[in-house]
């Protein structure tokens, strides 16, 4: 793969981060408004988490399928145990996010409290962040 074809897919993969930054946002901002309301609404949150799961679950195949991961394992061999504890985090990452939102959908009492659901939300986003972080410093690599 020729240089031109690394960066055209780097480009890909730079904004599918920057489409969940954005969604991340915009559920913040929802959450805000709903604070303010003193309103919790366990289902609708449960709803808007499964379908930023989905678009997570389609980075995280774009990341694969196209060969983004592959693509350091060849400018840097090294780089492979790094690349398949990426690889399994995409799973794990998945995982939690199935388990937050089927606990959010049937009222699970562990969430009863609105804040909490938050909590447990926002350590999510940290771990996400951690792992797009140590992509991005892959894809420097790249450069």
């Amino acid at each position: 793969m020729n240089l031109k074809d690394i960066q055209a897919r780097n480009s890909v993969i730079k904004k599918d981060h920057e489409s969940l930054e954005k969604e991340i946002a915009e559920w913040r901002e929802w959450w805000g408004e709903l604070s303010e309301l003193g309103s919790p609404h366990f289902g609708e949150m449960g709803d808007r988490v499964a379908r930023f799961r989905e678009h997570l679950a389609a980075h995280f195949e774009r990341e694969e399928d196209e060969g983004f991961l592959s693509l350091v394992i060849d400018a840097d061999r090294d780089a492979a145990p790094q690349i398949a504890k990426l690889r399994d985090e995409h799973a794990e990452l998945l995982a939690a996010l199935d388990d937050l939102i089927a606990r959010l959908r049937r009222g699970d009492p562990v969430l009863d409290c609105w804040g909490r659901a938050r909590e447990e939300f926002e350590d999510f986003i940290d771990r996400l962040n951690c792992h797009e972080e140590a992509e991005d410093a892959l894809l420097e690599k790249l450069r």
